[in-house]
């Protein structure tokens, strides 16, 4: 047990610094909050990659590094990304019960 806790911490330190402000975390955890309450899960799920989206690609666009790799895993995330939201605005649009 001794020495995991030197291991977490290493690479808990050694990791990159990302910023997120503190009124887009409270932000998320309100409309997160707010769709749960609703039991709006579809909206959960757009709102989360949403939120995801614009931490990682304009928040924190200074510690992606592009190269021919990080390009392709940038257009896999952002097309799954578009497709999985349209089916699920989609699928709720045409599924009212």
């Amino acid at each position: 047990m001794d020495s995991v806790l030197p291991a977490i911490q290493t690479v808990l330190l050694s990791g990159p610094d990302v910023t997120i402000p503190l009124w887009q975390i409270l932000a998320l955890l309100a409309v997160i909050c707010t769709a749960a309450a609703f039991e709006r899960h579809r909206l959960m799920l757009v709102v989360s990659y949403l939120f995801l989206t614009h931490w990682v690609f304009i928040e924190n666009t200074n510690l992606l590094v592009f190269n021919g790799m990080s390009f392709i895993t940038v257009l896999a995330f952002g097309a799954f990304g578009i497709l999985g939201a349209f089916f699920t605005l989609h699928q709720g649009v045409t599924s009212k019960a």
